[in-house]
């Protein structure tokens, strides 16, 4: 059965959380007081603003958006709660590319020039049996054959 969230203050007084604050408290505290239906549903979305007076949530899909909605009160009840003033949420679909997050370096480019007559052979190395590896590992260990 679920718990209802506690009721939560209707003030708007205060200022509105910025959405490193509501990312910081979704994790720490409000989540895991959700129903797990609620979480379930939300634990794969992330918030992508704090303007205007509303938080902004962000979902993978439509379809995944559509079934937060049903639970969208539980949270914004649940969120008004843990910052003291109504919390009105606006769930929308992701729309971040799927690539390297800002910031982050691209990968080298692999040289076009390799000359194959640069590379050597590995040094000849005994082949090592799964056997000998056990007897390597267990040092004075003997194989005993019936």
């Amino acid at each position: 059965a679920e718990t209802p969230a506690p009721t939560a203050a209707t003030s708007d007084d205060g200022p509105f959380p910025s959405r490193d604050d509501f990312t910081l408290a979704w994790g720490d505290h409000i989540l895991g007081r959700l129903s797990r239906r609620a979480a379930v549903r939300f634990q794969v979305g992330r918030f992508v603003s704090a303007d205007g007076g509303v938080a902004t949530f962000a979902l993978p899909n439509a379809v995944h958006r559509d079934r937060c909605e049903e639970a969208r009160a539980e949270v914004e009840q649940a969120l008004s709660a843990h910052f003291g003033r109504r919390i009105p949420l606006r769930l929308v679909v992701d729309r971040q590319p799927t690539g390297p997050p800002p910031g982050a370096s691209p990968a080298p480019e692999p040289p076009d020039d390799v000359d194959l007559g640069d590379l050597r052979d590995a040094p000849p190395g005994a082949l090592a049996s799964p056997l000998d590896h056990v007897m390597e590992a267990f040092k004075g260990a003997q194989v005993v054959e019936e």
